[in-house]
């Protein structure tokens, strides 16, 4: 095709200003984009408290162990991996009116100080908990191997929660936490 012109060609030079040619122009313009979904460093784990309860300690703040995963002397904190998720739970431990004043508690743990259980208790979404579920929680506690414990919602299928151990080593960082004001819609409950 020499001395012919493409008009496609011409087209596509028409369209870079002469300082800035396609060659140069973007670099990364034919390098493949990465597909590989970007795994975050850090999980986000919320929980919905009482605003009168504000405290300096997430442990004060929430005032009552989990009971489901872990008998309450172990003092495991469930915590919610979504916002939806938190507020359910709060709902379902309410008892009486909706209060008002909520605080919506966020803190971020790393991803590697969550494990998960090689096997779930049979009837672990039963309610009350079984022994055996409870019996689970607690065991894990005690290996004392990770700070948090990565467990099946038993409010929302398909959910999931994480336990905190707070005499984990690296419980710190459980009290490194943010706190907004957040308000449960009136319709949630009578």
């Amino acid at each position: 095709m020499s001395g012919r012109h493409n008009p496609v060609d011409d087209a596509l030079d028409a369209s870079f200003p002469a300082s800035d040619p396609p060659s140069h122009s973007s670099p990364s313009a034919a390098v493949p984009l990465d597909t590989t979904p970007e795994i975050p460093a850090t999980l986000a784990l919320r929980r919905i408290v009482d605003g009168r309860r504000k405290d300096a300690s997430l442990v004060a703040m929430i005032g009552r162990a989990e009971s489901h995963w872990a008998s309450p002397e172990t003092g495991l904190i469930r915590m919610a991996t979504c916002v939806p998720l938190a507020v359910l739970d709060y709902l379902v431990e309410l008892e009486g009116l909706t209060p008002h004043g909520h605080l919506l508690v966020t803190l971020r743990i790393p991803c590697s100080a969550v494990s998960m259980l090689n096997e779930y208790p049979l009837g672990w979404d039963e309610q009350p908990a079984a022994r055996a579920v409870r019996a689970a929680g607690d065991a894990w506690a005690a290996q004392g191997q990770c700070l948090g414990l990565q467990v099946p919602s038993v409010t929302c299928a398909g959910e999931s929660n994480v336990l905190l151990n707070p005499a984990h080593a690296m419980a710190s960082c459980i009290d490194t936490f943010t706190m907004s004001a957040f308000r449960l819609d009136p319709r949630l409950r009578t």
